[in-house]
């Protein structure tokens, strides 16, 4: 994965701060290198197919080197919205070339963010009601 993006606000009042909506969850895109996933994630997106789980793990660097899953965020029933592909040509070779690449958007019914090393969760159902 080469970027991530992805929002989520609740509409308030600039005058008192008070809600003045439901909150929003704005598609979560992410941009990468075409691989071979890249031809049914096109399918996915064309069909409508509806994805029952998507699981992005993040990993970091540890001191001695090794990798560490450290934070997850699970999707449920989800939509692919938008393939955006993109490939820089670079007709002088002293510029930097890059593979093509592509930023996948998706939309979801639930989202789950996980901090798997802390053993923190947290998740949001768009569907059912706000928990105060």
């Amino acid at each position: 994965m080469i970027q991530f993006d992805h929002e989520l606000m609740i509409p308030r009042d600039p005058a008192t701060g008070q809600p003045t909506g439901e909150r929003i969850h704005k598609p979560l895109c992410f941009r990468k290198q075409y691989d071979k996933a890249s031809p049914l994630l096109y399918q996915a997106l064309c069909t409508g197919e509806r994805l029952t789980e998507v699981e992005i793990q993040w990993y970091r660097t540890m001191m001695d080197g090794t990798q560490e899953l450290y934070f997850t965020h699970t999707l449920e029933d989800a939509v692919l919205v938008n393939i955006h592909a993109e490939m820089v040509l670079a007709t002088d070779i002293s510029l930097d070339f890059r593979d093509p690449e592509e930023t996948i958007c998706m939309t979801y019914r639930k989202i789950t963010w996980e901090h798997v090393v802390a053993g923190t969760m947290s998740s949001d159902d768009w569907q059912a009601p706000v928990q105060a």
